[in-house]
């Protein structure tokens, strides 16, 4: 396995024998304003996507979280939203 500093991901050589580096690519991304938010690189348009989710959320303080917008990416257009995690813990109790 190797890692790709692109996209942040490890890719795996025997894949493609042929394939020298990440087949990522770069994905122009517009938000729910249309406005250029950045480039992501990735493996496909969807995995582009569910990073910009992460991302915006991480950096927006979980802008995301129990809503969903519409942004663009690499020409597709995605719905991209957020669901928190669901801890469950249990102890004892004196």
């Amino acid at each position: 396995m190797k890692y790709c500093e692109r996209c942040s991901n490890y890719y795996n050589r025997a894949f493609n024998q042929n394939e020298k580096k990440c087949p990522c690519q770069p994905f122009t991304i517009f938000n729910e304003d249309g406005e250029e938010w950045g480039v992501i690189f990735e493996i496909d348009a969807y995995s582009a996507a569910i990073k910009y989710a992460e991302k915006s959320n991480v950096e927006n303080e979980y802008y995301l979280i129990n809503k969903s917008v519409e942004i663009t990416v690499g020409g597709e257009k995605f719905s991209v939203g957020s669901e928190s995690d669901i801890n469950n813990s249990a102890r004892p109790v004196d």
